[in-house]
């Protein structure tokens, strides 16, 4: 009661921030999900066998609670706070929920597997140009909010540089909601997570770790002069200058042979044969694919000094793509195109021809947000909300890695498969767990 209304209105805006946000992780897992806004009577164990709502109802109770939360939180905390759920977190709740929700997985009257009586459960039961609508409006008001909270896109570091800015500076300007956790003396103002994350992302410590990045995504990098590279599907002898045309991001993301990794391995080894794999450095065997995972892994950071990874719940760049998609798909992609530019722009790539239909623009924007949002946890639920999951190479067909060797000045590389994978449509939506549903409550989703 002694509390003031200042600090009651932050309190309760970072609740319905926190409760908007767990929901909107249980709603691209599962659908519609049983939605409790009250405390059910302990006493009463049928009251706590709640129903699941439709996706309609899930995404609006989530979107009530982002507006809820955005009029009550503040632009920006004091430093001491940063990590806090601020009013642009909450817009970017909104926007994200809206555009899922505006996706082919739900904006349908088809979804992968009937639900029969209940495929409200699981999408909409009509496409609504609408939907797309909202989903631009919602990003385009993290757009216009962000000056007010001092934020916008690193543009100041260099094209080679600007994008691993945002990633590897704490603080940096772009960011909306960093994860904040601190206590590590050696970097007292990071954000981040636990090293123990970086020992898990790669092998180059441990024996038990690594994350690869595939061939199949690695085809997705355009030329600097934004063409796609030619990359032949047996193998070619030029592999260092096919690196050196990528895409900036592609360095700053992603691990390659003959690259520099960190003060321990000054250059990074991933070809076979003679003169590959110094003392201290990891076995070519470790890695399937011939690429490692860059991203998040600051250049600092070595088995010294170990630090902190940042992870970054959102930033900027994803409202300018979240609004472009949704443009597009409203029909304005001229509009779209613009969107876009500054994203890309800043790491030094032109922009997307003009005159585009929306078919093609679509594959252009699903690109552009594969590459620049890539490892930040997006790329499986985007691939999801599409429903492209099935298609030869994304979630389903061959797992393409590279076998390098030395060629001369340069290196040669030959294409392998090296795994099959499958998917099935049922994987769209996560079951739910079997001793739930034999209560009785829970409509379990399709194909399980």
């Amino acid at each position: 009661p002694d509390a003031s209304q200042a600090w009651k209105n932050q309190a309760k805006g970072q609740a319905l921030f926190l409760r908007g946000l767990c929901y909107f992780e249980m709603f691209k897992r599962y659908g519609g999900v049983p939605l409790v806004d009250s405390i059910p009577d302990p006493a009463n164990a049928e009251a706590q066998k709640i129903p699941r709502s439709s996706v309609e109802e899930t995404v609006n109770f989530i979107v009530k609670d982002a507006d809820a939360a955005a009029s009550l939180l503040p632009d920006k905390w004091p430093s001491q706070h940063t990590g806090r759920a601020t009013k642009g977190a909450a817009l970017m709740l909104k926007s994200r929920t809206l555009l899922y929700a505006a996706s082919p997985l739900y904006n349908t009257s088809t979804p992968p597997i009937d639900l029969p009586g209940h495929n409200e459960l699981i999408c909409y039961g009509n496409y609504d140009v609408k939907r797309w609508e909202a989903a631009a409006d919602a990003a385009k008001a993290v757009i216009d909010w962000a000056p007010s909270a001092g934020c916008h896109l690193i543009t100041d570091q260099g094209v080679d540089k600007n994008y691993k800015y945002v990633w590897e500076t704490p603080g940096n300007a772009e960011i909306i909601m960093p994860s904040n956790i601190t206590g590590n003396p050696e970097y007292p103002t990071m954000s981040g997570v636990w090293d123990v994350c970086f020992l898990v992302i790669n092998n180059f410590y441990v024996n038990s770790a690594g994350t690869m990045v595939t061939q199949n995504f690695v085809e997705k990098y355009e030329k600097k002069d934004g063409t796609p590279q030619i990359w032949d599907p047996v193998g070619g002898d030029n592999l260092s200058q096919m690196y050196a045309e990528l895409d900036p991001r592609f360095g700053q993301t992603i691990g390659y042979n003959n690259s520099y990794w960190s003060p321990d391995f000054p250059v990074l080894k991933l070809w076979e044969g003679e003169g590959s794999v110094p003392a201290n450095q990891p076995p070519r065997f470790g890695c399937k694919t011939g690429y490692w995972q860059r991203k998040l892994v600051p250049e600092r950071m070595n088995w010294a000094t170990l630090g902190w990874m940042i992870w970054n719940l959102y930033r900027l760049a994803e409202a300018h793509l979240n609004y472009a998609e949704a443009l597009n798909e409203m029909g304005r992609t001229e509009e779209a195109r613009e969107a876009v530019r500054p994203v890309r722009e800043r790491s030094g790539m032109p922009p997307f021809p003009s005159g585009m239909d929306q078919k093609d623009f679509r594959k252009k924007i699903r690109n552009e947000r594969s590459i620049e949002l890539a490892l930040e946890e997006h790329r499986l639920w985007d691939i999801m909300r599409w429903r492209i999951a099935e298609e030869e190479g994304v979630m389903q067909g061959n797992m393409r890695g590279i076998k390098i060797t030395r060629q001369g000045p340069d290196f040669s590389y030959t294409q392998y498969v090296f795994e099959v994978r499958t998917w099935k449509p049922a994987m769209y939506h996560i079951p739910f767990y079997r001793g739930e549903v034999n209560k009785g409550y829970l409509i379990q989703n399709p194909g399980w």
